[in-house]
Parts: C-alpha cells; structure tokens; sequence
C-alpha cells in the first residue's frame, strides 16, 4: 500500500513541476540569421630554405551559438625537400572542427583532418592519414566581421608519416558575412 501512496505522490509532484510553473517574464532572445551565424577564413603557411612547406587551408564555420561553432575546412600543402634529391609532394583533403569561446577572444580548439599523401617516398603510392589535433587559440578582433586568429594545437595522432610536428602553430583570417 506504501508503494502505492509514493507513486500517487511522485506522480502528482512531476506533474505541478511540469504543468503548474509560471511562465518566465524573460523575453526570449531573437535568433540571429544565417547571414550573422556563418563565417569564412582560413590559414596560409609558408616555410622556405631547405624545406619548403606552403600551407592554404580555407574554412567555413556556423556560430551555433555565441560561444560554440563548428566547421569544415579543406587543405592542400605543398612540400619540397631539398636535400633529398629535391623531393616535392602534395597533400590535400579535409578536416571538421568545432571552437568553443569560454572568454571573449579565448577559445578552445578541436578537430579531425584526414589528408591524402605520398607520405613514403618509396612506396610510389597515396595514402591517408588522419591527425586529431587540440589546443587552444586567441581571436583578435579587427573590425565586426573581420578577426586574427592564432592557435596552438597538439597532434594527439601523431605519426611518421604527419605532416606536422607538436606544436602546431597556426595563423589566419576569419570574414564574417
């Protein structure tokens, strides 16, 4: 019978909770287009002398929220060797990410790429190679739509065959539209 009489009452607890609140007075925030959700950039490295390494990685991302926002990216660097016979390779593909902003222009930084290499010079054959890269980065605002960006990720997937070595440090550009 006691079991009986707790139901009754956590039943007709779950249901003043749910149905008997008054409605909160806030007005609810509007939702911003998609135009003011949506930004684009990216990263271009360039390293010369013995290596050469050029690095344009464009991005696309979507604020999900004021403070979160993910996206996808694609990357194509070019590499040359020097003092290996002057060996030059190419590698492309993509990556997703996602940013969260826990300060105004810190934020934490995580993402998947997967590139497409001759990662082995021998092999005669491409290859992907998946990284998954972490850290955090620093926004500077230069105008409304227009931001600096620089990061410092770690490559928790690190290989031989990575095109990067930890640290990774990266610069670039973000456009609002």
């Amino acid at each position: 019978m006691q079991k009986k009489y707790n139901s009754i009452l956590i039943f007709i607890f779950i249901f003043s909770v749910a149905f008997c609140q008054e409605k909160s007075k806030k007005p609810t925030p509007e939702k911003k287009p998609l135009s003011e959700r949506i930004y684009f950039g990216g990263n271009l490295g360039l390293q010369f002398g013995d290596v050469t390494f050029i690095d344009a990685s464009p991005l696309v991302g979507y604020k999900v929220t004021d403070n979160f926002s993910v996206g996808a990216g694609i990357t194509y660097i070019y590499i040359k060797y020097r003092n290996y016979n002057s060996y030059t390779t190419t590698i492309y593909g993509g990556r997703v990410f996602s940013r969260y902003y826990f300060l105004e222009n810190l934020f934490i930084h995580g993402e998947v790429e997967q590139l497409s290499g001759y990662w082995d010079p021998f092999l005669n054959r491409r290859t992907f190679v998946t990284s998954v890269l972490g850290g955090a980065g620093y926004r500077q605002r230069i105008s409304d739509k227009v931001s600096m960006t620089f990061l410092i990720l770690w490559n928790f997937n690190e290989s031989i065959y990575s095109p990067y070595s930890n640290p990774i440090i990266r610069g670039g550009l973000t456009f609002g539209i």
